[in-house]
C-alpha cells in the first residue's frame, strides 16, 4: 500500500498558492476520509462502540468512477477522479466493546442501549 500522508512541502503548497493558512494543516489530502453513519454501520454489522479512536482498520471496497476532470490553464493544473463506493467490508474491528470499569458502567450501558449505540 502507498502512504498517502502529505509531505511537509505538499502541506506548504496551499500557502504558496495564496490560500489562507490554517493553524493545523491536515496530514492527508482532502477527500480521503470515509464517514460511516448509523445505517451504513448497521449494514456492515457494526456500531460506533466497536471502534476506538486511533484504531487501524482495513477497508475493502468496490467503487464506480463517477467523474473525471482534467484542467490545464496557464497558471493552474488540476486532475480529479471521483469514486463512488458501491460495496464495502471492514476488517480489524472487534464485535465487542469495552465501556470501562467505573461505578456507573451499568447506567452508561443502559443509556447506550437506549440510544442504539450498542
Amino acid at each position: 500500500m502507498i502512504d498517502m500522508k502529505l509531505t511537509k512541502s505538499e502541506r506548504k503548497k496551499d500557502t504558496a498558492k495564496g490560500l489562507p493558512s490554517t493553524p493545523s494543516k491536515p496530514e492527508y489530502p482532502y477527500g480521503l476520509k470515509v464517514g460511516l453513519e448509523k445505517e451504513s454501520l448497521k449494514k456492515l454489522g457494526f456500531k460506533p462502540l466497536n471502534f476506538k479512536l486511533g484504531q487501524k482498520v482495513t477497508i475493502s471496497c468496490e467503487a464506480e468512477v463517477t467523474r473525471l476532470s482534467m484542467t490545464d490553464e496557464m497558471d493552474y493544473e488540476s486532475n480529479e477522479v471521483v469514486l463512488q463506493i458501491t460495496k464495502m467490508s471492514l476488517s480489524g474491528v472487534k464485535k465487542g466493546y469495552d465501556l470501562g470499569w467505573d461505578a456507573n458502567k451499568k447506567d452508561r450501558e443502559d443509556q447506550l442501549h437506549k440510544d442504539g449505540l450498542i
